[in-house]
């Protein structure tokens, strides 16, 4: 929930917090979060430390992790993707921060 996350961000400064965003794969309520593009512009306003989205949409559009890092972001993703190696190594190649994974974690 985006509103979750910018309490939390307010409360405890300290502490980074990543907004987790499904990145249109499933319905939810919360443009902040069904869309990759109104999390990005979200986590940027609230100076959040970065976003998490399924590996998906990093997959079939590689430029998008570029996008996420040149808006000041960490990039996270997880799903089946991430379990095959050759989507960790394009990901990966274009500096995703973390990638989460059934058989490997990759920072």
């Amino acid at each position: 929930n985006p509103d979750i996350c910018l309490l939390l961000s307010f409360k405890q400064p300290s502490i980074p917090v990543l907004f987790l965003t499904d990145a249109g794969a499933s319905p939810v309520g919360d443009i902040r979060a069904s869309s990759l593009q109104e999390a990005i512009r979200f986590a940027s306003r609230w100076n959040l430390l970065g976003i998490v989205t399924q590996a998906e949409p990093l997959v079939l559009c590689p430029r998008l992790v570029r996008i996420v890092k040149e808006s000041g972001l960490v990039c996270v993703s997880y799903g089946t993707l991430n379990n095959e190696g050759k989507n960790v190594d394009v990901s990966y190649g274009l500096f995703t921060s973390l990638e989460i994974s059934n058989n490997r974690l990759t920072t």
